[in-house]
């Protein structure tokens, strides 16, 4: 069966195109997410560091942004998921730092979103670890921010708010 769902995805990805960034943005979502599903399925029999294993990484981060538009945040977890257990430990963050970036930044806003706070925060973590600049780890310290109000702990939500404005040269004066 996961062969045929492989082949089944494959000659959908190259029939509408989805190898080319510019297709696949023009690209029905539907038909997207139906290719993205059936190469999902099969993509135990994709090699390990082969260039595929990237491209479907991508298509899942796509297809991910794609149902996250329509507020759909489990299956865009699970899309992004799905992307980053493609991409290979070892080499994630110094082979595909932007792609790493962006996946695990939009885990961390759409596990807050669909209420996993600990999650959310695991993701969050991860980015600012990675992150070489406050621009890069900008998503994930609102992310942060955002589920500490949520959980009501707001003495940690105004001292990150305070660290994060003096990262970005805004210097607030302690209470008088």
């Amino acid at each position: 069966r996961e062969r045929i769902h492989l082949i089944m995805g494959k000659t959908l990805w190259k029939d509408y195109g989805l190898g080319c960034p510019d297709v696949r943005k023009e690209i029905d979502s539907k038909m997207l997410i139906v290719c993205v599903d059936q190469l999902n399925l099969g993509s135990r029999l994709i090699a390990e560091g082969t260039p595929f294993r990237l491209e479907l990484a991508r298509l899942n981060y796509e297809a991910s942004k794609r149902v996250a538009s329509l507020s759909a945040f489990v299956p865009s977890l699970e899309y992004l998921k799905r992307g980053i257990d493609l991409l290979d430990p070892k080499y994630r963050w110094t082979h595909h730092f932007d792609l790493s970036l962006e996946m695990f930044s939009a885990m961390s806003e759409m596990c807050f979103c669909a209420g996993h706070i600990e999650d959310c925060q695991k993701a969050a973590n991860v980015v600012l670890s990675h992150s070489k600049s406050i621009d890069e780890s900008l998503g994930a310290h609102m992310v942060l921010i955002q589920s500490l109000s949520a959980q009501a702990k707001y003495d940690e939500f105004v001292d990150m708010s305070l660290e994060v404005l003096e990262k970005l040269g805004e210097h607030i004066p302690p209470k008088p």
